[in-house]
């Protein structure tokens, strides 16, 4: 079989229309979150929510995101990647679209719960994974791989002394285990009540059973 060619490089603003055509055909609607709120079925029937999408994109003015794209100028994936400093402001959610604000609402208590700055006091900088996709056609061909290489050298060039990665996915977490980032932190789907304590928000199938926090050092912390 011949061996299907691609390059990487990093995203520019200029980019950022064609990152969410790519995201609306894979990452929105396979995502398992994506899954359990039913907002991959908003986009299977034409329905956008522009603050997943801003959610998303808001990070690529940085230059610290990168693509892979085919011979052909196919894109075929993106990691989408956010600078967080210790002294950063709190987020807080007030989304109003309630689906997407149920997984903003997991990422915060999985922040909260991992409270990375405490854990590690000569922490100063961080870049955060926030969106790795791959186009279904190429996986399993080495491309989240490369993604995630390509990020560990754009990440050491611009001074960043970890890498994070919020795995809402069973596989993404493997992938970062396998490139030798460490996991810090587990918060089961199970666990997550959200404020109404009404039972689990989330409940996806095998294999995905919660948010497996990584990282990967790139200077003493």
């Amino acid at each position: 079989m011949e061996e299907r060619k691609y390059t990487l490089r990093v995203i520019t603003p200029i980019d950022k229309r064609d990152v969410i055509d790519f995201l609306t055909r894979f990452f929105f609607i396979d995502e398992p979150l994506n899954i359990e709120t039913g907002m991959n079925l908003d986009y299977i029937n034409g329905k956008r929510c522009p603050e997943l999408e801003e959610y998303c994109t808001d990070v690529i003015p940085e230059g610290n995101s990168v693509m892979a794209v085919s011979s052909t100028g196919e894109l075929i994936g993106v990691c989408l990647n956010g600078g967080i400093r210790r002294n950063d402001p709190k987020y807080e959610n007030k989304c109003p679209n309630e689906k997407f604000k149920k997984v903003l609402d997991l990422i915060s208590a999985c922040e909260r719960e991992t409270d990375i700055f405490s854990r590690y006091p000569l922490l100063n900088n961080l870049l955060d994974i926030k969106i790795i996709s791959v186009d279904s056609n190429w996986r399993g061909m080495g491309v989240c791989k490369a993604l995630l290489d390509h990020t560990r050298k754009v990440a050491k060039n611009n001074n960043f002394q970890v890498i994070k990665m919020d795995c809402t996915s069973h596989i993404s977490a493997l992938a970062a285990k396998r490139l030798g980032f460490e996991r810090i932190h587990v918060l089961k789907y199970s666990d997550f009540q959200g404020d109404g304590g009404d039972g689990p928000v989330f409940n996806p199938p095998p294999p995905h059973y919660a948010v497996q926090v990584y990282i990967f050092k790139l200077a003493e912390i």
